[in-house]
C-alpha cells in the first residue's frame, strides 16, 4: 500500500472506520448513542465507596476534645493566665487590672473616596 498525500483525497469520498474504532469515537464523545446502535444506560449502582473505613464519631469528639484541652493548657502556660476562669496565674507575665477609662476609642480619619460618577463620599 503505497502513501497516501491529502491531496489525493476526494472531499466526496467517504472512509469506513473499524466498527471498534467508530464506537470508542462516539463512547468519548456525546452521550448519544451513534446511529444504529441501540442505547444503552448504565445501571444506576448503589455502591459506594469506603476509603477510610467506618467512622467513629465518639472516638472524633474524644480526639478533638483532647487536643483542645492541649492548646488550652499550652496557652495557660504561655499566657500564664488560665482562660477557663478568665484568672492570671504566676509567671513571667504581671497581669494589671485596667480602669474602664483606660480604653478609649481613638477617633478614626476622615475618609473620602470617588464613585464612578465621581461622587464624593466620607465615610
Amino acid at each position: 500500500m503505497g502513501e497516501m498525500c491529502v491531496d489525493d483525497i476526494v472531499r466526496d469520498q467517504v472512509m469506513a472506520l473499524p466498527s471498534v474504532l467508530n464506537y470508542r469515537i462516539w463512547s468519548s464523545g456525546p452521550r448519544s448513542a451513534p446511529p444504529g446502535l441501540p442505547v444503552r444506560r448504565p445501571q444506576a449502582s448503589r455502591l459506594r465507596k469506603n476509603l477510610f473505613g467506618p467512622v467513629d464519631h465518639s472516638e472524633n469528639l474524644r480526639f478533638v476534645r483532647e487536643e483542645l484541652e492541649k492548646i488550652a493548657k499550652e496557652d495557660s502556660e504561655r499566657w500564664n493566665f488560665d482562660f477557663k476562669t478568665e484568672q492570671p496565674k504566676e509567671g513571667r507575665y504581671e497581669w494589671v487590672a485596667v480602669g474602664e477609662g483606660a480604653a478609649k476609642k481613638s477617633p478614626a480619619p476622615q475618609l473620602t473616596c470617588l464613585t464612578a460618577n465621581n461622587v464624593n463620599v466620607k465615610s
